[in-house]
């Protein structure tokens, strides 16, 4: 043991003689402290842990390293206690070791400050100049100041101590913890030094955070609790300049003081802030979280309803996203994702419009215009709206059509109705779809087209071009066949025929181009799907 002090001393630059080692032992509270100083350094290391681990299966020896304050005239150490005499007996006198930690309200921080030894009979008041000294506060606190102490029993078990009592009616020990935090007193004195209102130097007048903690007793539960959480910017998020980055936060903040934390780091209001979990093995944003006021920061990061769920869902990683309005106003709206054509229908741009719940096809419309920057109907002409399901027309939607009542499952289609078709009675008009050679292979966006009474289909192929945007050779390849719905194969269509002329009800025919499906590549006599 005399070599190991010797190993010790030098990692920390002391002279053997003013270092001895204390055995540090796991109490039942699952803390490990300081127990007693090894006084006899004639045994080996494996010796001394056998003596001091006794019946335990512990391996390791742990030991505190204490520093002496005071040497002899001959440079050796003079403890406070547990000192030899000259029969070489250990005297144990009523002096016990208290380590110290700081509580900086100012700071939000908590540092160890060292140790002292401390009569067991002196009261806690008594502890007052002495911690004031070891800080360089000076011999006493100022005028209208006080410490308020604890004892960190373990870091989820903090309990204030009476300035009347003593150190042993308290039931301290060697290696116990105190902590101390400098406070306002109070104008009626109590005996309790860690119940003290108006901690800390702020005015009482200055409003009370939720993330600035008043007393250590608050802060320690904060330690127990704090989780860092990495915020990323939601990968469609429309605001530039978003970067992601990392904010502490208790376990059991709430989503409004999460809200509150994040708007703060990114200057923007809390209440227009969405947030999203993340999924564990792709890391991609998952659902968006849903607002329940009294739901802490862990039960949104670890739902504990779904099982399965909390396993896919990353541990301390969140999306968010800057909205436009408030979430509250945001749960009045229903989000419709609307492809809109501006060029036939070979340009398609896609929008997440936001439109209320109350609202009609009339206000998709409108909130369509402002999300895609084009013109009104007013200035533009009238905007057509209708829904296909697996690339077939399902049915076009009326103005007044209300917003809710569109499916979630099929997709929404918008495009400027052409010239010739804004008074055209609802009869002449044909479905039309793209398929590529067998008609169960669909394809492309379907299209509502206009027939003309004795227009021959050499003519109708020229405002079909014109409809659909497709040019040149790309049309030229197209083959066009009526597709009658109890019938099969197509018949193709010759540039003689009149389609107007066909006779069976149109609901009953559809019109169909017969081309490639640019979305499908064969290679190697495979097909492959480019998205």
């Amino acid at each position: 043991m005399e070599e190991a002090v010797e190993t010790i001393a030098q990692g920390l630059n002391q002279d053997p003689k003013k270092v001895r080692l204390w055995i540090m032992v796991n109490r039942q509270n699952k803390t490990t402290r300081p127990d007693q100083p090894i006084m006899d350094l004639r045994p080996t290391v494996e010796e001394t842990l056998a003596r001091a681990v006794g019946t335990s299966r512990d391996s390791v020896l742990r030991v505190w390293a204490e520093v002496a304050d005071e040497v002899d005239a001959q440079g050796n150490a003079v403890w406070p206690t547990y000192q030899s005499n000259a029969n070489g007996v250990v005297v144990k006198n009523d002096l016990i070791l208290i380590f110290l930690k700081h509580f900086d309200v100012e700071q939000q921080k908590l540092h160890g400050i060292g140790h002292i030894y401390v009569s067991k009979e002196k009261k806690i008041e008594e502890l007052v100049p002495v911690i004031a000294k070891k800080m360089g506060w000076g011999d006493k606190l100022p005028a209208g100041e006080q410490l308020a102490m604890w004892e960190e029993i373990k870091p989820s078990m903090i309990e204030a101590l009476k300035a009347k009592q003593s150190l042993k009616a308290a039931e301290l020990q060697d290696g116990d913890i105190i902590c101390f935090q400098r406070v306002h007193e109070r104008k009626s004195t109590g005996e309790v030094l860690g119940k003290i209102p108006r901690l800390g130097d702020r005015s009482s007048e200055e409003p009370k955070r939720w993330d600035h903690f008043d007393d250590a007793k608050a802060f320690y539960e904060f330690l127990c609790y704090k989780r860092e959480i990495r915020l990323d910017p939601h990968p469609r998020s429309e605001k530039p300049d978003l970067d992601s980055f990392l904010l502490t936060l208790s376990a059991k903040a709430t989503y409004d003081q999460l809200a509150e934390r994040v708007g703060e780091h990114l200057n923007v209001e809390p209440t227009h802030l969405r947030f999203f979990t993340a999924n564990a093995s792709t890391g991609a944003p998952k659902g968006a979280v849903r607002r329940v006021p009294n739901a802490t920061l862990s039960q949104i990061l670890n739902p504990q309803n779904y099982t399965q769920q909390s396993l896919q869902t990353k541990a301390n990683s969140l999306f968010f996203e800057v909205l436009d309005m408030s979430l509250a106003e945001l749960d009045t709206k229903k989000n419709v994702k609307v492809i809109w054509l501006s060029e036939g229908i070979t340009r398609e741009d896609t929008f997440d419009v936001l439109v209320s719940k109350q609202g009609h096809v009339e206000d998709l419309i409108q909130a369509l215009v402002k999300k895609a920057q084009i013109k009104d109907e007013n200035e533009a002409g009238r905007i057509r709206v209708y829904e296909i399901h697996n690339h077939k027309f399902f049915r076009e939607l009326s103005p007044n059509y209300p917003v809710l009542s569109i499916n979630d499952y099929v997709d929404v289609i918008a495009e400027r109705v052409p010239e010739d078709e804004i008074d055209a009675p609802e009869t002449d008009f044909i479905k039309a779809i793209h398929f590529q050679n067998d008609p169960t292979r669909v394809h492309g966006i379907p299209f509502k087209f206009l027939l003309k009474e004795g227009e021959v289909f050499s003519e109708t192929k020229k405002r079909l071009e014109k409809r659909t945007g497709i040019k040149g050779k790309a049309f030229e390849k197209i083959k066009f066949a009526l597709i009658r719905r109890y019938q099969k194969p197509p018949t193709y269509i010759n540039d003689d025929d009149i389609l107007y002329e066909e006779g069976s009800p149109l609901d009953e025919l559809m019109l169909g181009l017969d081309h490639l499906d640019r979305t499908r590549v064969t290679r190697n006599g495979a097909e492959m799907f480019l998205k």
